[in-house]
């Protein structure tokens, strides 16, 4: 399972750094934490990308 960091969460969904933590915290996107790291595993963000679709 590869992880990503929130700098490269950011730059996957075209988002700031600071929006992407504000979903993070919201608990809108998962996230593992490893200490004091915060990493997102690519297939959480490929259900949270899902999630968005609209039809």
């Amino acid at each position: 399972m590869k992880m990503l960091k929130v700098e490269q969460v950011a730059k996957e969904l075209q988002l700031s750094v600071r929006t992407v933590r504000r979903l993070i915290e919201e608990g809108v996107i998962p996230v593992h934490r490893i200490g004091r790291s915060v990493r997102v595993s690519e297939d959480d963000l490929k259900r949270y990308i899902a999630s968005c679709r609209q039809v």
